[in-house]
């Protein structure tokens, strides 16, 4: 091999192996070695010597010199680290050792403390043998050296075999990716070894304690615990680049393409809060093979967060009304169920919201006044159980009662009111029928049935393909053969509508065209958060008003699921199908009831009102549950129906006052409210069956007593 340089060896204090290579970034050409750092007392041995010496960002570099916004997503959250994470390393898990993804460290030139902007040239010295393996060298300087191994011709040997050689003085290992692991491993390091002066030193007391009492209280061998490093160096640095700014660059270009988690894989991952437990308890019942509502029916996926309704089309819920759900059932606050005039807006009272699952999941009967939590080694009042607050060793009775009332509940509104069973057995209607036969079907059958995550890969790449296919025909190129995952969306797009043929053959009884454009248009106000958490807040309310909870509280439920059921299957005359009740587009009904403007979430108190409406008719509301008089469904529905009917008065007024701005402030309400007054009667009577007199008889009383 030509050496540009053949002078004495360095002593390199520092060395570790593994197996090199390298990659391009905006930052630069970057090498790296593959290597694994170990915990245990301080000893010669290499891995666990590299665990001591990586550094965290904010130990090393100047993080002021880096964009806030980066700098806040990734600074440390040591109180994190040392009750979430140094746990999951040194406690046993229930689902095998822990691990962690590979670290990503990078080796920076230093002088002491100091960061040096100019890397050393590097030099090729002579080839050196170690271990039977023949090894290239390249020196920079006195701060690394890179082995390589290399035939006996001077070439690279296949097996990418390296060695990394560096002294802790001129250079040093930070941390750009995974920082919260290296600090969990670090702190480990630190407290066993009594090194927290070397840098550290105002932070050993978040972890130094709680790591001496979880190797006091348990028998651990460290030996066995090894975690992935990737050493990476800018081999170009030397022409003229500072490293310590293509560090930054790296650093800034790692966390920009990491994605934040989404709404719905916090739920999916987090076990720190009730409601998302709660939420994954749902999910998991619909795996059960004897669950009428199939878990590829819920959108649990989705990596962005949608604002009120499910984004795929196959779904009739997803896993963010589920959680509403809960929110507005066993956690709903009061006052959204004594006052049903009360409308959505400011932050939830979460005493309250805690106050009410305790009684709802009925945790005085459940546990002592004081329970000892010995996972999370304290002293837990059953009076102060809340979402994120709850004795972990108490977690599976809390998911149980949840689960027999709330939980079933909230299964049973999908699986058996006629509008949602439609949906769900056209869904499984389509997955049975459907030969999936090739890649492409392949692909999309696994899209809606299987394959978590799929559909928003085909949606992405469907988009980008669409994008590209444009460009090229701008520039005049030649558009190559359309991808697999492409013609996969394609086959989605067809396989939707035969899903709406048949969903509106089980719910309309027909496939024509305008049934099927009626019941499009049924379930974009069905599958929307508002109209589900309506659903959730009237059974609520119902539930409170007869004094059902715990596992009594199902039987309710399906009693009123039964009754919109019925309620929906009973049609006025053939021309007014109430299962056409909740569509809003007046070219498809006539004198709709739901003229809401927007299907933003608050409006679910209006949707409550809806629902409680169905429970009234005539031939339902004597038959809707034996724990509730029929009397008390009437002034419920009485109630709802002042807040909505102010809601479509203020609506108007906004109107008249866009049309007229000089008319005077009081003369609008009143025109608005005289306008309102007759469109509103004749929906009612329309659809509801209910009469001129009835209108103005709770007219003249319940809304004149709310106006006054």
């Amino acid at each position: 091999m030509d050496l540009s340089n053949t002078s004495n060896n360095i002593d390199y204090k520092e060395e570790i192996d593994g197996t090199w290579g390298h990659f391009s970034t905006s930052a630069g050409r970057v090498a790296f070695l593959m290597t694994k750092a170990r915990l245990g007392e301080s000893a010669t041995d290499n891995e666990r010597r590299l665990t001591s010496k990586l550094k965290p960002v904010r130990e090393i570099l100047n993080v002021e010199q880096l964009d806030f916004n980066q700098l806040l997503q990734r600074d440390l959250d040591d109180h994190r680290v040392a009750t979430e994470l140094i746990p999951y390393v040194l406690e046993s898990q229930d689902t095998g050792p822990a691990y962690f993804p590979p670290l990503i460290a990078v080796l920076l030139p230093f002088n002491g403390n100091t960061p040096v902007e100019h890397q050393s040239e590097p030099e090729s010295v002579e080839d050196k043998k170690e271990d039977g393996v023949l090894y290239g060298v390249k020196r920079y300087g006195e701060a690394f050296q890179v082995q390589r191994a290399v035939q006996t011709s001077g070439e690279y040997h296949d097996l990418k075999l390296g060695k990394l050689r560096w002294n802790d003085e001129k250079s040093k290992l930070v941390v750009i990716d995974g920082q919260h692991r290296a600090m969990a491993l670090l702190a480990i390091d630190r407290t066993i070894n009594g090194t927290w002066g070397e840098g550290g030193e105002k932070y050993k007391y978040f972890y130094e304690h709680r790591v001496n009492r979880i190797l006091s209280d348990k028998n651990i061998n460290l030996d066995r615990l090894e975690f992935p490093v990737n050493i990476c160096w800018f081999p170009d640095a030397s022409n003229g680049t500072d490293p310590h700014k293509a560090a930054r660059k790296l650093f800034v270009d790692l966390n920009r393409e990491a994605r934040q988690p989404s709404e719905a894989r916090l739920i999916l991952l987090s076990d720190q809060k009730l409601k998302n437990i709660f939420s994954r308890a749902v999910l998991n019942r619909l795996r059960e093979d004897d669950c009428d509502v199939p878990v590829y029916a819920v959108e649990y996926d989705n990596p962005s967060d949608s604002s009120y309704r499910p984004t795929r089309w196959s779904v009739a819920t997803n896993l963010h009304s589920i959680k509403y759900a809960i929110q507005y059932g066993p956690f709903c606050p009061d006052r959204y169920l004594s006052d049903l005039t009360a409308r959505f807006g400011g932050r939830l009272p979460e005493n309250e919201m805690d106050e009410r699952m305790r009684d709802q999941l009925d945790v005085t009967n459940m546990m002592p006044e004081v329970i000892d939590d010995e996972k999370e080694d304290r002293m837990i009042r059953r009076a102060n159980i809340g979402d994120d607050y709850f004795p972990r060793e108490k977690l599976p009775a809390l998911k149980e009662n949840f689960m027999e009332g709330w939980g079933k509940s909230i299964i049973e509104i999908f699986s058996s009111v006629t509008p949602y069973k439609a949906h769900c057995d056209a869904l499984t209607e389509l997955k049975e029928s459907w030969a999936a036969e090739g890649s492409i079907a392949s692909l999309a059958y696994e899209s809606l049935f299987s394959g978590m995550g799929m559909y928003w890969t085909l949606r992405d790449s469907h988009k980008h393909w669409k994008d590209r296919k444009r460009e090229l025909k701008r520039m005049g190129e030649q558009v190559p053969e359309t991808p697999d995952v492409v013609g996969a969306w394609d086959v989605l797009k067809e396989k939707k509508d035969d899903f709406e043929r048949i969903r509106s053959k089980k719910y309309f009884d027909s496939e024509g065209k305008k049934a099927i454009e009626k019941s499009n248009a049924v379930y974009s106000v069905l599958n929307t958060h508002a109209c589900q958490i309506g659903a959730i807040l009237t059974l609520a309310t119902i539930a409170d008003t007869a004094g059902v909870k715990g596992d009594e509280l199902f039987g309710l439920t399906k009693d009123v699921c039964k009754s919109w059921s019925e309620a929906f299957e009973s049609n006025v005359v053939k021309t007014r199908d109430r299962r056409a009740i909740f569509v809003k587009d007046d070219d498809l009904i006539s004198n709709p009831v739901n003229r809401v403007s927007k299907m933003d979430t608050p409006i679910a108190v209006h949707f409550r009102y809806f629902w409680l409406e169905l429970l009234a008719l005539d031939n339902i509301v004597e038959s809707v549950s034996e724990k509730l008089e029929a009397s008390h469904i009437l002034s419920l529905r009485d109630e709802a129906r002042t807040n909505y009917f102010d809601y479509l008065i203020k609506e108007q007024k906004k109107a008249i006052t866009k049309t007229d701005p000089e008319i005077d402030d009081r003369e609008a309400w009143k025109k608005a409210e005289e306008e309102e007054r007759k469109i509103f009667s004749k929906s009612l009577d329309f659809w509801y069956e209910v009469p001129e007199e009835s209108f103005d008889e709770w007219y003249n009383s319940t809304w004149d007593d709310y106006t006054n």
